[in-house]
């Protein structure tokens, strides 16, 4: 007997037109006590919270390594990467990027938001040899003078090949569905009492961050899973988020699924 697939199954198909799933995961390794802090990868302590561009600009890649580069003959890191965000309409936009090791590249799009970074090919090392940046402007040796807005740290994201920042903007003319929250930490003896997580979003032209969900979080998997998904409209900006209640510093991961749907 013939039976219907699951819709969610179709949508990961392509069979749904206007419907594409979307997937957000992200880490922060270093979270400090009563500080929250964005679910991203970064070592940097004056780094808390996402910053974001208050207009479409320009990004550079570069990397805090020569062997970063593609057109170098056989170097043994990441040869080309592609970057995905939003442009100045808040449309989805992406590009591939040939890497020039400690050089910046600029962009030939323009971004008002940025999602992810990827690599697409690699030499020999089969991931990046250097700590991978994007960022606004300017760079010594590779590393950024001016703000950054995705990182990939060569020490602890190895093999990752891909940023970690658990940010999402919904794009124009589309509403996103969340059906799954997730956040995970391993609370060490360090760390004298519990984390907290808090999944928060920003509507368009506003400054205000507005939780949705919240939750203390105890050396275990947290699943926050909607039978009736959350519709988050177009051009809102969503974070997940973490702090350490007490003193110390541990590590939080974070993920978010749903279904990116054409109004």
């Amino acid at each position: 007997m013939a039976t219907q697939e699951p819709y969610k199954l179709q949508v990961a198909k392509g069979d749904v037109e206007g419907a594409t799933p979307v997937y957000v995961w992200g880490v922060n390794p270093q979270i400090n006590a009563d500080v929250e802090e964005t679910i991203m990868w970064t070592i940097d302590a004056s780094r808390v919270l996402q910053p974001y561009p208050s207009s479409a600009q320009t990004m550079y890649l570069s990397s805090g390594s020569a062997s970063d580069d593609g057109d170098s003959g056989d170097q043994n890191g990441i040869r080309t990467m592609r970057l995905e965000g939003l442009n100045e309409n808040y449309e989805l936009v992406s590009e591939d990027i040939t890497m020039q090791g400690r050089t910046q590249v600029a962009t030939a799009n323009t971004y008002l938001r940025v999602f992810k970074m990827e690599a697409l090919t690699v030499g020999s090392n089969g991931h990046q040899a250097g700590d991978i940046y994007l960022a606004d402007s300017g760079a010594t040796n590779g590393v950024p003078t001016g703000t950054y807005y995705l990182r990939i740290d060569n020490a602890l994201q190895a093999s990752d090949n891909q940023s970690s920042a658990a940010i999402y903007t919904v794009p124009a003319g589309h509403t996103l569905y969340i059906d799954l929250i997730q956040f995970k930490t391993a609370i060490r003896a360090n760390v004298t009492t519990r984390g907290l997580v808090n999944f928060v979003t920003r509507a368009y032209n506003s400054d205000v961050w507005v939780s949705l969900y919240k939750h203390a979080l105890r050396t275990t998997l947290l699943d926050a899973p909607f039978s009736r998904p959350l519709a988050i409209p177009e051009k809102t900006d969503i974070e997940c988020r973490g702090t350490i209640d007490g003193t110390g510093s541990n590590d939080i991961s974070a993920s978010f699924t749903g279904i990116l749907v054409k109004n």
